[in-house]
């Protein structure tokens, strides 16, 4: 059995918890005696990482929206046979006719944030679909940010879908709302690189003697706050802790380009001058390297996402910062999958003294923590297992869940939750109109973006329009003039702390 693999691999900045996720889907496929083909944008790059497996070019869409919209268009005519398919079409049709299923292996790039990647998926979704594949989403987050657009293409590939999983609550009930008559095959997941790593590499490895061992991982993206005062906020607080324990610090960046110092790799430079200490600091890893320090850390505090599911998986205490509305769904969605709901810290917390009270809070509580996690470990294990064993059997084109039945239940109920401590309940308190915020500006910076590439795309046509057809764009326009003022109100209302005085 071949199966196609679409994952967000090959990317010029490499992206541990993506290429994590390839690594993963790959393994478990293997397991159950399946060939891999992976679809990348650089092959070479690709084979270099995960070494002899098949590997093949996926479609490259552009980033402006009104470009990725007009190549889906045309990827859907092709897919139909109402257009002659382009070279790059050609070549995965002829790829995707070789295989017996598609997998589109999860991340979060179903959002109208990361639209170029979410539309390739819809693409090679409809790909498979004309040569017959049976197509499976996996480990997915949906949204938060989907516009009208974005939101009818992700609806148009579910119905192609015999699963879809999805790695939190709030992406499972935007997909079944999404998917209509077919959110009987939307389920309840983990992430696709939970546990990867143990199985893949190989024991734990041991922590050094002395005082705990911390491995942080910040992305520079700081939800509208300053980075360099986040940055320094950071450095203080983890100085402040690890002096008063005689701890060490490793930084373990999680997206950069290798060999240059950009992405994590700058901001982590930021927040050690700040800690008024020594400190390691990691140039860009392999995936299974980064899982590895993650691994055999005493404590992890990252306001990224895999960095958290490789340390819960290993029942390492976690602190968890959120920057954004984005952030707080991935990473609220992975604590609750491990009964562990609350336990983020909004970032904004770092310019208080919540963030150093965090820090001591879920260090005391670190032994009960380690024991809850090893608790909730054998059923996810279990869980995850039996996932992806459905995964093989859709894939072998097996008999697709009914539709008008509930959806089986893929994860064990979470027995009883560790309650968070009164330091976290407090900060999302004090911080949720903030986040809430971010989303707001997320949303109107989308249809800002939308509607800037749709007046680029008009400006061009009307060049060259004659009169008769001038109708017909301005009928087409008129959409994105409405888009523009909804953002425009959005971005002129107050902040909520403004409009609460």
């Amino acid at each position: 059995m071949r199966i196609a693999v679409l994952a967000d691999l090959g990317q010029p900045a490499y992206h541990v918890g993506d290429e994590a996720i390839g690594h993963a889907a790959t393994a478990e496929l293997e397991r159950r005696g399946a060939t891999v083909v992976l679809l990348t944008r650089d092959v070479e790059d690709t084979h270099n990482h995960f070494g002899p497996v098949e590997a093949v070019p996926t479609l490259t869409f552009p980033w402006p929206p009104a470009q990725r919209a007009d190549y889906l268009r045309r990827v859907t005519a092709m897919a139909t046979g109402r257009e002659p398919a382009d070279q790059a079409v050609t070549d995965l049709l002829r790829v995707l006719s070789t295989c017996d299923g598609l997998l589109i292996a999860g991340g979060g790039n179903l959002t109208s944030a990361y639209g170029w990647l979410l539309d390739e998926r819809v693409a090679v979704a409809q790909l498979a679909d004309r040569v017959g594949l049976p197509v499976v989403i996996s480990g997915q987050t949906l949204g938060p940010l989907l516009d009208e657009v974005d939101a009818a293409s992700v609806a148009s590939m579910l119905q192609v879908c015999r699963w879809a999983g999805f790695r939190d609550e709030l992406s499972v009930a935007r997909a079944r709302a999404l998917a209509a008559d077919g959110a009987g095959r939307i389920v309840d997941t983990l992430d696709d690189a939970t546990f990867w790593w143990p199985e893949a590499q190989g024991p734990r490895p041991a922590t050094g003697d002395g005082g705990p061992h911390v491995v942080v991982t910040f992305s520079p993206a700081t939800g509208g706050l300053d980075p360099q005062e986040v940055a320094a906020a950071l450095g203080s607080a983890l100085g402040r802790f690890l002096a008063a324990r005689d701890g060490r610090v490793t930084f373990v960046p999680h997206l950069g380009t290798p060999g240059v110092v950009d992405g994590d790799v700058a901001f982590h430079d930021a927040v050690a001058a700040a800690l008024g200490r020594p400190a390691t600091l990691r140039p860009i890893a392999d995936a299974a390297e980064a899982a590895a320090l993650v691994a055999g850390a005493d404590l992890v505090v990252t306001s990224r996402f895999h960095p958290a599911v490789f340390a819960l998986s290993h029942a390492v205490p976690v602190l968890a910062l959120t920057a954004t509305e984005y952030d707080v769904v991935r990473l609220e969605g992975l604590l609750t999958r491990w009964g562990m709901p609350g336990w983020s810290l909004p970032l904004a917390g770092c310019r208080t003294s919540a963030l150093s009270v965090a820090l001591d809070a879920v260090w005391q509580d670190r032994a009960a923590i380690a024991v809850h996690l090893e608790g909730r470990r054998p059923d996810l294990r279990a869980a995850h297992h039996d996932w992806w064993d459905a995964v093989v059997d859709a894939l072998r084109d097996g008999p697709l869940w009914p539709a008008q039945d509930a959806a089986p239940n893929f994860l064990p109920p979470v027995p009883a939750a560790l309650p968070a401590p009164e330091v976290f309940v407090r900060a999302h308190y004090d911080h949720a109109p903030l986040l809430a915020l971010s989303g707001e500006l997320a949303r109107a910076r989308a249809d800002a973006d939308r509607n800037r590439s749709l007046a680029a795309r008009a400006a061009t046509e009307l060049a060259n329009l004659t009169d008769s057809r001038a109708y017909q764009v301005l009928a087409r326009y008129r959409h994105g003039v409405d888009l523009v003022r909804t953002a425009s109100s959005r971005l002129r209302r107050p902040a909520p702390e403004e409009s609460t005085r």
